[in-house]
This record gives structure tokens, C-alpha cells and sequence, in this order.
């Protein structure tokens, strides 16, 4: 049983992908407010423009917390 409470003690957090951002970090740069870009994002993700994956990510207690992240999907092509 302890080799399984030491596998789960040594869990870290994930490795974020540059290409991934917070629903935050999407507002910041969209200068839209939190709830305003979540929308955009939960609508991109339903259209395949955008896709959504969960990282789990160290909080400043030290626990690990899933937190969800977005990136533009690769078939994506920008309009000229």
C-alpha cells in the first residue's frame, strides 16, 4: 500500500504546451473580460477552431489543481 501513496504523492504538475492559454490569459490578449472570452472559446471549441485540454497545475499551496487550457486547432487557417 505505500508504493501506491508514493506514486501518488510524487505526482507533479504538467508540462503546459506554449501554444495553450487560460481562458485569462486569452482575455489579456483579446482585451475582453474573463466570462466574454470563455464564451468565445467554449463557441470555438464546438466549431473545432479551438481545442480544450486540461493540465493539472500547482497552486500556491502546493496542490495540484486541473485547470483547463486553449490553443487554435492546427486545421485552423487564418482568413487573409
Amino acid at each position: 500500500m505505500s508504493a501506491l501513496l508514493d506514486q501518488i504523492r510524487s505526482t507533479k504538475a504538467d508540462r503546459i504546451p506554449k501554444k495553450f492559454k487560460t481562458s485569462a490569459e486569452w482575455a489579456a490578449e483579446w482585451e475582453l473580460s474573463i466570462p466574454q472570452a470563455f464564451r468565445y472559446l467554449r463557441d470555438g471549441v464546438a466549431q473545432g477552431v479551438m481545442i480544450r485540454q486540461v493540465f493539472r497545475v500547482q497552486t500556491m499551496s502546493n496542490r495540484l489543481f486541473p485547470v483547463p487550457h486553449y490553443a487554435p486547432a492546427k486545421r485552423f487557417k487564418r482568413a487573409a
